[in-house]
């Protein structure tokens, strides 16, 4: 892997430490939409020097984040290199059904040391893991196809599967596949539950 996407594993994994999920008018639901993408935008702050959103691709197309270790890199136009291309979707059947094709496509795109792709996945409670499973195993056959034109370029996947989601409670696991490797790599559990009317992040039993 190459320094500076095992860089960002690292300290993603043992900092990154999102504000607790909107509980919405209802006060059962847990949305991370809002929340988390502020969150990111938050500690890419934190992490790098230089940022971009909205950075321009090509034919009108947009990558969530460019993102560089020093301060005060040019990222001015489509052709401008980056230690990281970020994209990421919190709508589960969005990255089902639209994500592959469209937004991962773009972190082979660019100019670009390494790639991210940040997604939430959900097991239902009716089919369990079979959509998300499905979901990862698309992507990773995109990855196959789009790695083709940069060969050389290390390109992670990062999955927030959402494993229960109560009016109470919300647990999310979480690991990352690199390369279009089938085999993933534990990033962690990000757990949340209401305590004294308030929704907070709570450290798992056992873990």
């Amino acid at each position: 892997m190459h320094s500076t996407l095992s860089r960002f594993v690292t300290q993603f994994q043992q900092t990154f430490d999102p504000a607790p999920p909107a509980r919405g008018k209802s006060q059962k639901n847990w949305l991370i939409s809002r929340v988390w993408s502020e969150s990111l935008k938050s500690w890419f702050t934190d992490h790098y020097g230089t940022r971009r959103y909205e950075f321009p691709v090509k034919n009108g197309r947009r990558l969530d984040a460019a993102l560089c270790h020093k301060e005060k890199v040019p990222l001015d136009d489509s052709k401008a290199p980056m230690d990281l291309a970020i994209e990421w979707e919190w709508d589960n059947n969005k990255v089902w059904s639209q994500f592959g094709e469209g937004d991962f496509r773009k972190l082979f795109q660019v100019t670009a040391t390494c790639g991210v792709a940040i997604v939430q996945t959900r097991v239902d409670g009716r089919r369990g893991s079979e959509k998300a499973d499905d979901t990862i195993s698309q992507l990773l056959r995109k990855h196959q196809r789009f790695s083709v034109k940069c060969p050389k370029r290390d390109v992670a996947i990062v999955e927030f599967r959402r494993i229960l989601h109560t009016p109470t409670e919300v647990r999310f696991d979480a690991c990352y596949w690199l390369n279009g490797n089938d085999k993933p790599r534990p990033l962690g559990h990000w757990d949340y539950a209401v305590s004294r009317g308030e929704a907070r992040r709570v450290a798992r039993s056992g873990s």
